[in-house]
């Protein structure tokens, strides 16, 4: 093959010419790096060049064929592109992800809820030690703190479970059930408010959907997709599946400050020692470093660090 100014020739092995033709009524395909270049004849007949380095589209002046050829453009490129993933990652995708976390029904909550308790119900069949007598006081404090907080003490149901393995822990489902174990109830023997102060604690991840919010996370792009073409049923259906995560979810330094200022508010607004969540967490804090055995405890799932507990304070002061 010849590449003249304007003229295409291709010849046999021979030098017989096979095709002669002007650059203008040729059709050729866009140049894909990697590819061969393919060129199509007013005669029908088509040419796929050996050497795929070869490039004759009318568009290799373009942008893309630029930024190919171009170093700065591919220095640009290497930079820029983790730029722009850091920023999806830090500040798009979460934001996005608590959006469509603050648009799920209640119902998809309570039939995510469902899905966790059925995955995994073998965490469920640990049966609470402690007394029904215990259990039904407990019940009683939280659901009167509930209702004095105007909320509905129907979406919010204790879980008492006995778990070796998962100490003193306490986690909240997206429909406000919340399951805690006899060694976080018995930490807090003989001063229920203390208690009290933990499960409001988790009632502000529900509030704040900060579980949902996290499995979301995990999931990722498919999620965003298919809320953006409004496919309701597939991201239902998504979200109940991924179900399981939450028992490996751990929450972000802002969402545990968020769920510790929503517990102080909350029980300010019911007239309870607003000291009490940071008193619960330095007993909670204490009781983890004595039982260095336990592999997942609270602390995995809400990190608890000094800055926490003095920024409760101040906040406090302020």
């Amino acid at each position: 093959m010849r590449d003249t100014a304007d003229q295409i020739i291709v010849y046999r092995d021979n030098d017989d010419i096979i095709e002669n033709s002007s650059k203008k009524d040729l059709e050729i395909d866009q140049k894909v790096p990697g590819l061969p270049i393919t060129i199509y004849f007013p005669s029908g007949g088509k040419f796929v060049a050996d050497d795929e380095s070869a490039d004759l589209s009318e568009d290799s002046k373009s942008l893309v064929s630029a930024i190919e050829k171009n170093k700065y453009f591919l220095y640009f490129g290497i930079f820029l592109i983790p730029a722009m993933i850091y920023i999806f990652s830090t500040a798009i995708f979460p934001y996005t992800s608590l959006k469509i976390a603050e648009t799920i029904p209640y119902e998809m909550k309570q039939m995510i809820t469902a899905q966790f308790l059925k995955t995994n119900d073998g965490l469920i069949k640990n049966q609470s030690n402690l007394t029904n007598e215990r259990k039904q006081n407990i019940t009683k404090m939280f659901h009167q703190g509930i209702t004095q907080l105007n909320l509905k003490t129907e979406n919010y149901n204790l879980i008492f479970i006995s778990s070796d393995e998962s100490g003193a822990n306490a986690f909240a489902l997206p429909d406000g059930t919340i399951i805690l174990t006899d060694d976080l109830v018995n930490l807090y023997e003989g001063d229920d408010d203390l208690l009290l102060s933990v499960l409001l604690h988790e009632v502000g991840h529900v509030a704040n959907n900060h579980g949902l919010t996290l499995v979301i996370r995990s999931i990722g792009t498919v999620m965003i997709l298919n809320y953006i073409i409004g496919d309701i049923s597939a991201l239902s259906d998504l979200i109940i599946t991924s179900s399981a995560f939450f028992l490996q979810l751990s929450f972000s330094r802002e969402m545990e400050t968020d769920a510790d200022y929503y517990s102080l508010s909350k029980l300010i607004e019911i007239n309870k020692d607003p000291n009490l969540i940071a008193r619960a967490l330095e007993k909670l804090s204490i009781y983890t470093e004595d039982d260095g055995d336990i592999v997942t405890s609270y602390l995995s799932s809400h990190p608890i660090t000094k800055d926490r507990i003095s920024s409760i304070s101040n906040a406090i002061k302020k």
